[in-house]
């Protein structure tokens, strides 16, 4: 019996330690299962707090975008607002002496005010409600001579058509102003300058006293005489100018005498658009006098008038 019982015990004991060391195992995954999960729970943990953090830094990111982004408004307003009003740019008095201390710095600040309003549609000052004083210019205009300072000129005319473009601004251009403009226009030393001269009479005429001064200082002979030039540009502003005459009894009346139907009606025939169109609202205004009407009739404009209509 000792021997079956020997062989018993032994079996059992195999047993035993064949179930301890599944017990073992399973121990063994246990702990491997509780620290896996601790790393991963720490994972999630540092996951979070990255995402966290990304989400605090991407709303002072925004924070500081947002401010960022006001003061370049504030500072696109503050050059908008100072862009709009001329002597805010020009940052000083014009004056003679003023030109002589600095001419260049004069000139720069003449070209960033026409870079900023040449264009109509998108000009600071254009929309302005603060009236400008062009008369100072006007007198710079009279006093600078159109063979040295040529340059200087054509920025002064630029400007002044700029600023003729407001009513308020063209109220303030008196006989004196007018003049300035015409001595580029009777006596042509530069095509450029007399067709921005031309220019800024297109403009100043939308005002019946204007109209007047202009034909009392022979304003229109002389730009009539500029629709036989060679200068397109010249022969356009002339025409607008006319045009813009025209619109008042009076100065039809003088357009007429001068003589202006037969040279419109020459430009109809232009290679340039503009200037086709320019004499043909100038010969539109003009055809409200009866006795216009009458000499474009005798002096062939009609069927020009019908063959652009084609």
């Amino acid at each position: 019996m000792a021997p079956e019982r020997f062989r018993q015990l032994k079996d059992r004991y195999k047993n035993m330690k064949s179930g301890g060391g599944v017990l073992c195992v399973a121990a063994l995954q246990l702990i491997v299962g509780i620290v896996l999960l601790g790393i991963y729970e720490g994972y999630k943990m540092l996951g979070s707090a990255f995402i966290f953090f990304n989400f605090l830094l991407s709303i002072a990111a925004t924070v500081f975008a947002t401010k960022a982004i006001e003061e370049i408004k504030v500072k696109q307003r503050e050059e908008y607002n100072r862009l709009s009003v001329l002597s805010d740019t020009l940052q000083y008095e014009v004056s003679s002496s003023a030109v002589k201390e600095d001419r260049a710095l004069f000139q720069q600040s003449l070209a960033a005010f026409i870079t900023a309003n040449e264009d109509p549609t998108t000009s600071p000052n254009f929309k302005s409600k603060v009236t400008d004083l062009p008369g100072p210019l006007f007198q710079l205009l009279e006093q600078t001579s159109p063979h040295r300072d040529q340059d200087l000129i054509l920025l002064l005319l630029k400007v002044l058509k700029i600023l003729s473009r407001r009513k308020d601004n063209r109220l303030q251009i008196g006989r004196q102003g007018i003049q300035s403009v015409f001595q580029h226009l009777s006596s042509i030393v530069s095509k450029p300058i007399a067709a921005e001269a031309a220019n800024i009479i297109l403009n100043v005429c939308y005002e019946r006293a204007s109209v007047a001064l202009v034909v009392q200082c022979q304003g229109v002979e002389t730009l009539v005489s500029c629709l036989s030039d060679s200068n397109a540009d010249l022969q356009a502003n002339a025409a607008g100018a006319i045009q813009s005459i025209c619109f008042q009894e009076q100065g039809r009346k003088a357009v007429g005498d001068a003589g202006a139907v037969s040279p419109l009606i020459s430009l109809l025939d232009s290679a340039h658009g503009k200037v086709r169109s320019r004499a043909v609202g100038a010969l539109h205004n003009l055809s409200s006098d009866s006795t216009s009407i009458r000499t474009i009739r005798r002096s062939g404009g009609i069927p020009k008038l019908v063959a652009l209509l084609k």
